[in-house]
Parts: C-alpha cells; structure tokens; sequence
C-alpha cells in the first residue's frame, strides 16, 4: 500500500474516533444531570438504565419542557391519559406535574417496567412504548417483528442505537 493511502486511512481513523468522542461527551452531558435519579428508580424498577436514556433522548432530547403535536409531556414523552394510568398503579393519587422531571422519569420507569411485565421483548416493548400499546395489541406476529409503521421502525432503531452508545461509555 502506498504512503499516501496509509496516511490518509490513518488521518481518517484518527478524525472518526475524535468525532466519536465528541459525540459521545454530547450525548453523555445531557445525561448526567439525572444520572443518579435515573439510576435509582432504574435499580429499584429492574430497568436498564442505559434504556432510559436512550428513550428520553430519542423522545425528547432531554428537554423537560418538551410536548409533542399529539400531546405527549417532558422527557420521557408520556402521554397524559398513561401517566394517569401508572400512577394508578404506583399507588400516586394525588395531582401531579409530567413537566417536573423526577415526576417524569419516575412514571416513565415505571411504564417501562410495565411494558417488560407483559411483553417481556425489548423491541415489542419499544414499540408500545412508541405506537401505543392498544394499536401494538391489534398487530399481528409477524407486524411486530417488522412494525408497519416507519415512525416505529426508525424510533427502535435510535433508540437501540443510543442505548448501545451509553453501555458502551457509562
């Protein structure tokens, strides 16, 4: 191989795993202001931590505030009425706020944990947590392991994708 080649390969490599820690100090800076948060309630629910994160940058990009065209609140993109619903389940009766972050994350943990309850299956459980778990229910098997929604299929892919990232660097 010629000089030239190797050190353009080499320069190549090198820029790759500079772009790579960049990236990957961004990702993990958005996470450490709920690091130990999420992983107490991911300690006491049995839920990956590295999951959380991956869900909450996938849906919201770690934006507290954030509230989606169909009306899903703060990191974990929670819809109000399933929020109601958890917390039913948690034993929460009291009014709460999705746009306050413990609040937040904590239900959707528990949603997590939920979801894992009953399907067991990463993916499927990625897919209720994306599509809904009523419209999951209707799919056929074969839907479920190729979901007939783009939106479905790209958010499982960036969700997986993300969460491999924080196993690999937390």
């Amino acid at each position: 191989m010629k000089l030239s080649v190797k050190i353009f390969l080499i320069t190549f490599a090198v820029f790759f795993i500079l772009l790579l820690i960049a990236f990957t100090a961004w990702e993990l800076g958005s996470y450490r202001k709920y690091r130990f948060y999420i992983e107490k309630v991911c300690l006491e629910r049995g839920v990956e931590p590295e999951l959380v994160l991956a869900v909450a940058r996938t849906e919201s990009s770690f934006d507290e505030r954030a509230l989606s065209k169909k009306g899903a609140v703060g990191l974990m993109q929670l819809m109000p009425s399933t929020a109601k619903f958890i917390a039913k389940r948690e034993g929460i009766y009291d009014e709460f706020d999705l746009y306050d972050s413990q609040t937040n994350l904590y239900l959707g943990i528990c949603y997590l944990d939920y979801l894992f309850e009953k399907y067991e299956d990463e993916t499927l459980v990625l897919c209720c947590y994306n599509a809904g778990e009523g419209t999951v229910s209707k799919w056929t098997e074969s839907e479920v392991l190729n979901p007939p929604y783009k939106e479905t299929k790209e958010y499982i892919k960036k969700v997986k994708r993300r969460k491999f990232i924080y196993e690999l660097f937390i």
